[in-house]
């Protein structure tokens, strides 16, 4: 990391979204199809496709009436990733972190020399995520969620951090994309 050479302190997230394509609401889905200003033709495809989608559910000899789904994008098709990503394309960003994203992995990276500076840009960007989250019916796994700070020496002033009012506790390590940071 260049922030390391340069005696920064870096803070990073790992964000864990619980069951990312399972979760994907449909309506959010369309309107935001609609905003990108998807062609008609196909939009009317998506939607059919994902609008009359039903399931049930079968215990020994009995089946629940159908229902429909309301939320959750099928698996297996390769235009369901591009749709998780045009689902979560307007994820807040802002000037003070950089945010990584890959499918349902996301990071979030903050740096400066100045430990309070990276604490005060981590929980904003927190914080935005945060309402976005809601709005957009996304659930965060806190639990699952990493956090490692990255600085020269031992530091002790590690940022206290919060997602959905929760502290998070700095790891020594977490995995992102197959590779484990340290």
């Amino acid at each position: 990391m260049s922030g390391f050479e340069k005696g920064e302190c870096t803070g990073a997230f790992f964000l864990d979204v619980q069951k990312a394509f399972d979760r994907v609401w449909i309506q959010g889905l369309i309107h935001k199809l609609c905003r990108y200003k998807t062609p008609p033709h196909l939009l009317q495809l998506l939607k059919s496709y994902l609008e009359e989608r039903k399931f049930a559910v079968k215990i020994g000899n009995s089946i629940s009436e159908a229902k429909i789904m309301r939320a959750g994008i099928p698996q297996g098709w390769k235009i369901f990733p591009v749709l998780y990503s045009l689902y979560v394309n307007d994820i807040p960003k802002t000037h003070k972190t950089l945010l990584g994203m890959y499918a349902d992995d996301t990071a979030i990276i903050a740096k400066n020399k100045n430990h309070k500076y990276t604490k005060a840009a981590l929980n904003q960007h927190l914080a935005k995520l945060d309402d976005w989250f809601l709005k957009w019916k996304i659930a965060l796994n806190v639990n699952k969620t990493e956090a490692v700070y990255f600085a020269k020496g031992r530091r002790k002033h590690k940022p206290i951090v919060k997602i959905k009012n929760q502290t998070i506790t700095w790891s020594q390590l977490a995995k992102y994309l197959g590779v484990i940071l340290d």
